[in-house]
């Protein structure tokens, strides 16, 4: 490790140091105990407790919009009050309170904490990582109180060498080590997760700011070229912080840390307020010369990074009403996720190539495939992306094999709003007035004053800001984001594209595994169904509403044994859908449950629901400079 990036590290751990808490603040201790048995332990400490005080545990986390019910995970709950063994009532499945008063209490509990995912905790003998909503408990009416979280270094002789990463504050630690840390409210520290074990570091500097990434789980597995990531990752964050900050380029943490987890084939981030946590495949690392082109898995982990990283300001900042003093124990809704998500998803990889770390053919590539997504379900003809966000708790974030045909996601469909925004912007502006300013003014109105952005802000400070330079415009632009966020008809893409010299062109699907976005050998057929292998039977995972399959009456969980007499393989239907003609018949026969069926299945022309955006090669020259100030092609 070079003694430059030896220094960045020192200088993000100096860079959290603060006094010792006074005066009154809650305590929590956070012990790691049995890594073989996956317990965790978490003391909380308060003093003068009056009877009838509250603790809960929250039942889900900002970011992840659905009910998870962490206190199920609680193996044990006590409470020691002066220092004698007192009750410890349930009042509902995560709420706990004492019947006395007292001036010394402690509770304690055992928690088992075997989720890997970036939602909750995890701790075996190789590394441990905690997300605060799953593990430490809140007094009721003391959340603004300051946090002291004790952390005392593992006694367990497998964890010897361990080390803790965190963007909680230091008290008192050694470098990357275990001690005590506070945060200014319980919401700050749930909002910064812990992460120990053995885990490599590198580090960069964007803007003054000392960025950390850590490596976790399975880094020696493949050789990572850290120099090259530290690059990209450089060029993101400084060109998202200069997106929000053109003048000072002023982060709006004093140090950040991606805390990333290597697995064998894993994808996913939650963002915080001065740190996100990753999930990556091994594949997704970059390895080689830093010259070499990203694979398209190393460019997607960017693109993650991205997305986890631009949430720094659009969702931790500038933040919903709704979501401004988060209610902890039950759903809280919004119909603004579209732009909360969707925004988010359209600048992530846009911004991964506006820092020079793809092309713009590449973008291109992976904005067709999340366009893809959207088209290939007739869900986005049932629900508005406002819809969409209002229901995510028990929609989004629970689905079912019918999703496709019953919702859109605010995810992909919200990135296609995004897009169609800033382009219809520029437009109706004379290129005077783009998405990201309205993101800038958002920032300055909402983030930098920490008031909650209202239900409908995000669209009227948008048409604010169009008003001021294009007035005759502003009802066509209204009567847009009217269809564009409530409405459920496609969206006119093309056109837009067409008008910034990119096409969109749509063609079928060619595989189960074609995600779209490019060129390919597209089915001739289609017959309306995914299925998986299951034995030597294929089942059905998805039927598409008005399909051929749903016009035979096959059902998910159908088990095809014969297609035409024959015994069926997924190599064999996928051949036939490349070769066959409309109007075929497939007689197929099937279980449902233990029940033989026959069923008639005609084969229809494949849907062209496949998106491929490219450059046009014939544009005007007015079409050519707008592309030119969009992509920088």
């Amino acid at each position: 490790m070079q003694q430059s990036e030896l220094g960045l590290l020192s200088s993000f751990w100096s860079s959290g140091l603060k006094s010792p808490l006074s005066g009154r603040f809650n305590q929590y201790e956070l012990s790691f105990e049995d890594p073989f048995g996956h317990y965790l332990r978490v003391k909380l400490r308060v003093t003068e407790v009056s009877a009838g005080q509250q603790f809960a545990l929250p039942v889900w986390i900002p970011g992840s919009y659905m009910v998870r019910d962490f206190a199920k995970h609680i193996v044990s709950a006590s409470a020691e009050a002066d220092g004698q063994a007192i009750a410890l009532r349930m009042l509902d499945k995560s709420t706990w309170v004492v019947d006395q008063d007292c001036q010394q209490l402690c509770l304690d509990f055992l928690i088992y904490a075997f989720d890997d995912s970036v939602r909750a905790a995890w701790f075996d003998e190789q590394r441990a990582f905690v997300n605060g909503t799953s593990v430490f408990p809140r007094v009721v009416g003391r959340e603004d109180w300051p946090c002291e979280v004790v952390i005392p270094a593992p006694v367990h002789a497998a964890l010897s060498e361990w080390r803790l990463a965190t963007g909680l504050d230091v008290i008192e630690a050694p470098e990357w080590g275990f001690g005590t840390f506070a945060a200014e409210s319980y919401d700050a520290l749930v909002d910064h997760p812990i992460e120990a074990g053995g885990f490599d570091l590198c580090a960069f500097e964007a803007c003054g700011v000392p960025h950390v990434m850590l490596l976790s789980g399975n880094h020696t597995a493949v050789a990572t070229n850290k120099k090259r990531l530290c690059a990209d990752l450089e060029k993101i964050c400084t060109q998202h912080i200069a997106r929000f900050e053109p003048e000072t380029q002023r982060a709006p943490f004093e140090r950040y840390l991606f805390i990333t987890y290597i697995t064998e084939n894993g994808y996913g981030g939650l963002e915080h307020r001065n740190s996100t946590a990753l999930v990556c495949a091994e594949r997704d690392l970059p390895v080689g010369a830093e010259d070499k082109k990203p694979t398209p898995e190393y460019q997607q982990f960017l693109g993650l990074c991205s997305h986890e990283y631009f949430h720094s300001w659009n969702v931790k900042r500038i933040i919903p009403e709704a979501f401004a003093q988060p209610d902890y124990q039950r759903e809280n809704y919004s119909v603004q996720l579209w732009a909360f998500e969707g925004i988010t998803s359209y600048y992530d990889d846009l911004g991964v190539l506006q820092a020079g770390c793809i092309k713009p053919a590449d973008w291109l590539v992976t904005f067709g495939q999340i366009m893809t997504r959207v088209y290939r379900g007739s869900g986005r003809h049932g629900q508005s992306v406002s819809e969409s966000s209002f229901t995510t708790w028990t929609r989004f974030y629970q689905q079912d094999a019918n999703a496709p045909n019953a919702i859109v996601s605010y995810y992909a469909k919200g990135a296609i709003v995004a897009l169609c925004l800033d382009l219809k912007l520029r437009l109706l502006s004379a290129g005077a007035l783009r998405l990201e300013d309205v993101m800038r003014a958002l920032w300055q109105t909402y983030g930098v004053t920490s008031a909650g952005v209202p239900e409908n802000g995000i669209e009227q400070l948008m048409l604010e800001r169009l008003a001021s330079c294009a007035p005759d415009a502003v009802d066509e632009m209204q009567a847009f984001i009217e269809m564009a966020l409530r409405g459920t008809a496609d969206l006119p893409v093309a056109e837009l594209l067409a008008e910034f010299a990119v096409t969109l062109d749509w063609r079928a699907m060619a595989s189960i595994q074609d995600k779209g976005g490019s060129t390919a050998e597209a089915w001739r057929v289609w017959a309306g169904f995914v299925a998986k292998p299951a034995g030597k039977e294929l089942e059905l995972a998805r039927v598409d509403n008005d399909s051929p399959a749903h016009k035979a009456g096959l059902s998910l969980k159908d088990r095809v044994v014969a297609i035409n007499g024959y015994r069926v393989s997924a190599d064999w239907v996928q051949q036939q859908l490349l070769t066959a003609v409309p109007g075929e018949k497939w007689d197929m026969t099937l279980f449902r449950g233990n029940q033989l069926l026959q069923k008639t299945l005609q084969l229809e022309a494949a849907p062209k629901t496949t998106a491929v955006l490219a450059l046009a090669e014939a544009a005007t020259e007015e079409q050519l400079a707008r592309r030119k100030e969009w992509l920088g092609c």
